[in-house]
């Protein structure tokens, strides 16, 4: 919605970045928990996008003020006056981190 609510979730959405399910309702609105300047860019390519699926990586702050790198799928409906988005997004913070060190690895080898 307009608002930016949060209309459905699943218990991962909410214990992936460290909030109870009553917090996370109360608490996270759509974008607010993304770099603004990401946010801005990614609510661009969904609303350019009429309703195709998107793939997108996106960065979200941990309850715990970290960062937790995620790969989302996203798709729009529009429902009488308002477009809802329907999205799933997998953790992939870990494997960024790898990829970083193993490029840093890399990257010496050849130096």
């Amino acid at each position: 919605p307009a608002t930016g609510a949060l209309l459905e979730f699943n218990r991962t959405a909410h214990e992936m970045l460290g909030y109870s399910r009553e917090e996370f309702e109360r608490e996270v609105r759509v974008g607010s928990l993304e770099d603004p300047e990401t946010y801005a860019a990614n609510r661009r390519r969904v609303l350019e996008g009429g309703g195709a699926p998107l793939s997108f990586v996106s960065r979200l702050r941990h309850r715990d003020g970290s960062w937790r790198t995620l790969l989302v799928s996203l798709t729009t409906l529009r429902r009488s006056d308002r477009l809802e988005a329907y999205s799933l997004a997998v953790d992939i913070t870990d494997r960024e981190e790898i990829r970083v060190r193993l490029e840093r690895t890399e990257r010496e080898a050849r130096e």
